[in-house]
């Protein structure tokens, strides 16, 4: 069987002769064109195109549907399982062909586990850009399931390979869930939208965690339900020094994204009432 991608000009599958699952000793191929030129108009080819074809091999995707949106970190595909059932693909860009965002104050006394590796990203050579780019999607996808096995209304996970998170995808045939900063909604919705948005926030902090990018940018609005995402910049309440600048900054960015929804609250109340949530001793 072919792993095909759906040419969103056509409507036609196309096949991608690179994804044929190999059940013995499966090794990359190189007479292929790379999967990002098969899916990007504009043939760049920055995105992970290994990461895809293991998590093929391995039996969670059957084929890339379209692209959903594209960023400067991370381009999020629509995928298949065999099951016909829509999963999300979140690919991230190669750190050695963009700007990656300063991590500095998520990273603080996060776990690396080797003094080497750690002077490496301290440092920006390339093993510990590698190393940089492998911990921070890795951190992603432990805190989505971190997240998930404790109900916050986050997407599944599924699984990850590469620079590749397999995810729930939240929408249906017709469309993904837009973000709630893409809505046009009534001012009574975008209230309760707000009053969930809080609770997700608050729920978060009672975890011991902090978002540290947490907007309507990086909130879904589906089925009148709130539903948070990104998490690769969470940071861990009693390990970094930062938790309250961050606590602060993120009810800052929901209050101000929230404002250009005309709802308008006060940032210092609803720090001291969330801030509550949180066990700040170290």
């Amino acid at each position: 069987m072919k792993f095909t991608i759906l040419d969103s000009d056509e409507d036609e599958y196309v096949p991608f002769e690179k994804f044929t699952k190999k059940k013995h000793n499966p090794k990359p191929m190189h007479s292929h064109r790379a999967m990002s030129q098969h899916i990007n108009e504009d043939g760049d080819t920055r995105y992970d195109e290994s990461g895809l074809q293991e998590l093929y091999e391995q039996g969670h995707i059957n084929e890339v549907v379209r692209m959903i949106r594209r960023g400067k970190e991370a381009t999020v595909y629509v995928c298949r399982n065999e099951q016909q059932q829509l999963l999300a693909a979140k690919v991230y860009t190669d750190m050695t062909v963009r700007s990656f965002r300063n991590d500095t104050v998520y990273r603080d006394n996060r776990f690396i586990g080797s003094k080497r590796l750690e002077k490496a990203v301290q440092q920006h050579t390339k093993t510990g850009v590698d190393a940089q780019q492998a911990l921070w999607i890795y951190e992603e996808f432990r805190q989505l399931h971190y997240f998930y096995s404790h109900n916050i209304a986050v997407p599944k996970p599924i699984a990850y390979s590469g620079r590749v998170i397999l995810m729930e995808f939240i929408g249906d045939e017709s469309g993904e869930a837009p973000r709630l900063s893409d809505c046009d909604i009534s001012p009574a919705i975008a209230r309760d939208a707000f009053q969930q948005s809080m609770e997700l926030l608050q729920n978060i902090v009672a975890l011991g965690r902090i978002h540290g990018d947490f907007s309507t940018y990086n909130i879904l609005w589906w089925q009148s339900h709130c539903i948070a995402i990104d998490f690769p910049q969470v940071i861990e309440i009693q390990r970094s020094p930062h938790a309250r600048e961050l606590l602060r900054r993120d009810i800052h960015s929901l209050c101000h994204s929230f404002a250009r929804l005309g709802v308008h609250s006060n940032e210092e109340i609803i720090f001291k009432k969330i801030e509550h949530y949180a066990d700040w001793r170290k």
